[in-house]
């Protein structure tokens, strides 16, 4: 005798929210009576169910097909539960749940489990909400985009085409779009099945949890020492508190030889006499004189550089809270000569040299240019244009680099490609007679430009090229 299904079987009698759907399915290898219910609500007009002839476990799978559920205007129905508030309402009326099943339902099991069963679904429906939305979020591997990229590619390709080897490759690739795009819904489908099926609970409940993400923080904690600063002002008080000591002027250590001995190397070359300093060796590969220094402060005798060797300061911002005004004394570029002559070569030099760039930039010591062919050309000849062009303005680079001791490592220096064509464009770019390497190609629909399009940036420490 099965107790607890004669008890199952008249709660069902008596509850009329939930109708069984397989009745006298057989549902294990076991036994011959129904083992696993399939319960509806009255809201699903028809769901035809039946087994898998899959004999791996003793239960056999069923698969339920379950109509009379309508999307209206292209809407999809999305709900959330907040678990976290649905754990604590229920841990703060558990001692009165507790004294009413005491009190009332001592004796009668059937109906306690009814009683739980009503008050766990309706806390369930009040913390949760439901929100409509117009499109889902893409969850496609990239794979399949590729494929997609592919397929949309050849129907463009090929709109217009007569010839039935074209349609027969367009045609074969839709399909086996179609077949990955189910295979890929069905394994993702199995896959979270399979999850949550799994033995052990605590690996079910993680595997459900994914579905309801919590929101990241809004900003992070930073730790210093023992100590930890979790609000935005102790951040600010903090960053500040580091930037104002990293940027003062150290302090002489008596106890430290390597300070001792620098200090009393600086006592000598500030009191020496400049007639009794001789140049010993001389390793490096940039080379001012007299007359380079003359140039550079005869070109900025125009130009204002106030703010620019003093009077430094700066300020932290960190989610509207401002720190006060750092006093910057030390650090590039405050007494440095880089600054000045990168500012010559960019604004005067560079324009200088190269023939026609569309634009030139210059990032500290890199050198960035980039070039774009005639749009009135064909492809083969924009190719060619384009790098008889780079190759000219890279000897020009080599005489400037010679005459004004900055030399360009070609080692470093690489060459990237920008184009729109359906082949990859083969450009041959030489410097000092050694061939500059093709580090990398792009290939990308840009409306602003024209169509077939490669471009190239170069640039002396590192070559780039779109």
């Amino acid at each position: 005798m099965n107790h607890k299904g004669r008890l199952l079987a008249v709660w069902l009698d008596n509850n009329d929210k939930y109708t069984i759907q397989n009745h006298g399915m057989k549902t294990s290898l076991r036994s011959d009576t129904i083992i696993d219910l399939v319960l509806k609500t009255p809201t699903i007009s028809l769901a035809p169910c039946g087994t898998l002839s899959y004999t791996g476990s003793d239960h056999l799978p069923i698969l339920m097909e379950l109509n009379g559920i309508n999307l209206q205007d292209n809407n999809y129905i999305i709900s959330k539960t907040y678990w976290e508030i649905y754990k604590n309402i229920l841990t703060i009326i558990n001692p009165c749940v507790q004294k009413e099943k005491e009190k009332t339902y001592q004796d009668k099991p059937s109906k306690w489990f009814t009683f739980s069963q009503q008050l766990l679904e309706a806390l369930k429906e009040r913390v949760t909400i439901y929100h409509q939305t117009a499109q889902q979020r893409s969850t496609l591997s990239s794979s399949l985009r590729l494929m997609l990229k592919k397929k949309h590619y050849l129907q463009i390709k090929y709109r217009h085409g007569k010839l039935e080897e074209d349609r027969i490759r367009l045609r074969s690739w839709n399909k086996l779009v179609q077949y990955e795009l189910k295979s890929f819904r069905q394994n993702n489908w199995m896959n979270f099945i399979s999850e949550v099926a799994f033995p052990n609970p605590t690996h079910c409940w993680k595997t459900v949890k994914r579905l309801n993400k919590k929101r990241t923080a809004s900003f992070s904690a930073i730790t210093e020492n023992d100590n930890i600063y979790k609000t935005p002002e102790k951040i600010v008080n903090c960053l500040q508190n580091h930037f104002s000591s990293r940027f003062i002027a150290p302090t002489l250590n008596m106890d430290n030889s390597t300070d001792v001995l620098a200090f009393k190397l600086w006592n000598e070359l500030s009191n020496s006499s400049h007639e009794d300093i001789e140049l010993v060796c001389e390793n490096s590969d940039l080379k001012f004189t007299t007359q380079d220094l003359k140039s550079i402060i005869r070109k900025m005798n125009t130009k204002n550089s106030l703010g620019f060797d003093k009077d430094r300061t700066t300020t932290i911002d960190y989610q509207g809270h401002v720190s006060d005004q750092i006093v910057i004394t030390r650090g590039a570029p405050q007494g440095s000569c880089f600054g000045p002559k990168a500012y010559i070569v960019n604004l005067f030099d560079l324009p200088q040299i190269f023939e026609c760039p569309r634009e030139v930039h210059l990032y500290v010591d890199d050198l960035a240019i980039l070039y774009s062919p005639s749009i009135y050309l064909k492809y083969i000849k924009q190719t060619n244009e384009i790098q008889t062009r780079i190759n000219n303005d890279m000897v020009k680079l080599e005489q400037y680099a010679d005459n004004n001791h900055q030399p360009v490592y070609k080692n470093k220096t690489e060459s990237v490609d920008y184009h729109k064509s359906v082949q990859v464009p083969k450009i041959r770019i030489v410097y000092q007679g050694q061939c500059i390497q093709q580090q990398r190609t792009f290939k990308s629909k840009m409306p602003a430009w024209p169509a077939r399009l490669p471009g190239q940036v170069t640039g002396p420490d590192r070559l780039f090229t779109f």
